[in-house]
């Protein structure tokens, strides 16, 4: 239950799936903030064949790539498959460890490494697709001949792809899984606000993290899912989408709310759909974009970014915070 100290906190809506033992929510709590998460984005894993394919042939491949989270359980989704997992631990996995491994953030080098078991890994300060790709430049692949593999979304941008091209590098480029909408968005911000509004009239009541604790307590949205196979053999897998009811649109009644971080493009796209629906106006809100390429998508829906963290992780993102609070920064 909230006290009046924790009324008076500072509410930060992180647009995210809350990781166990989340580095953000732990920062955040300890520096005075009411860290809240909402997960935005839902995904479906596809073409897994193809990806199997480019797994069994290391030697025709210079490194591998991976700029998220989802990237790398594609990938562990392949070789945990049964018909897959004895070819890859008696000799693939020792010869995918000898190419270098190279990521965007700290969260996604964590996965490789816990999952994957592959180091070193470069490129983890890398908060940019440009960024990444100078690192990829720096180091350069032993064979130029050979692709990198990168397994990336549907909606991917082809800034990576086209630099390393023009530099002569080869890239295979294989769509791992399709982002979409998680199904609870609207919902999960139409409770936040409106028991918000309850709670600022009984400051005994929920916190705004207690009143979404089940919507964020998971690494992805706990929507059952379902592995199917395609016309073509491919494996998918899918969440549940049904639709919700109660969209209506309520006040805007986060009192405390100081600042909304957004996470990707597509989650910009996905979320500023459903928080309109919830937020009759951003004017007294700080808007903050982990990544130039979302800043630009916030900018496409007119929407002011406050600040953009110079590197993807917590800290960083607790110092742009703290710089936009108590000095009203604005870029």
């Amino acid at each position: 239950m909230a006290d009046s100290n924790d009324l008076k906190k500072p509410v930060v809506l992180i647009l995210k799936s809350k990781n166990k033992d989340d580095s953000y929510e732990r920062l955040f709590n300890e520096h005075g903030y009411k860290p809240v998460f909402v997960p935005v984005l839902a995904f479906k894993f596809i073409n897994q064949a193809d990806l199997r394919k480019r797994l069994e042939n290391p030697e025709n491949h210079s490194g591998l790539v991976f700029t998220s989270q989802r990237a790398v359980e594609a990938v562990n989704l392949c070789i945990r498959d049964m018909a897959f997992e004895e070819e890859w631990s008696s000799s693939l996995k020792e010869k995918w460890s000898q190419l270098p491994v190279f990521v965007t953030g700290k969260a996604t080098g964590k996965q490789v490494r816990e999952k994957l078991q592959f180091s070193p890994i470069f490129g983890e300060d890398s908060g940019s697709a440009e960024a990444l790709a100078e690192t990829i430049l720096n180091k350069r692949p032993a064979d130029l001949s050979k692709e990198l593999l990168f397994p990336c979304a549907n909606i991917k941008k082809e800034i990576l792809p086209n630099i390393l091209k023009e530099k002569g590098y080869g890239i295979c480029c294989i769509t791992a899984y399709c982002t979409q909408r998680d199904p609870q968005l609207v919902e999960s911000l139409r409770k936040l606000f409106e028991e918000n509004k309850a709670r600022l009239s009984s400051p005994t009541s929920a916190t705004p993290s207690e009143i979404i604790g089940e919507i964020s307590a998971g690494e992805t949205s706990n929507n059952p899912v379902e592995v199917l196979e395609t016309s073509g053999g491919t494996s998918e897998l899918l969440g549940q989408t049904s639709e919700l009811q109660g969209r209506e649109e309520v006040s805007n009644a986060l009192g405390q709310l100081a600042c909304i971080v957004f996470f990707s493009p597509s989650g910009v796209n996905f979320a500023h759909d459903a928080l309109q629906q919830t937020i009759r106006s951003f004017e007294d809100i700080k808007l903050v974009a982990i990544g130039q390429s979302t800043a630009q998508e916030l900018h496409k829906h007119s929407l002011t970014v406050a600040g953009v963290p110079a590197k993807p992780d917590p800290p960083s993102l607790l110092k742009v915070i703290d710089s936009i609070l108590e000095k009203g920064l604005k870029i």
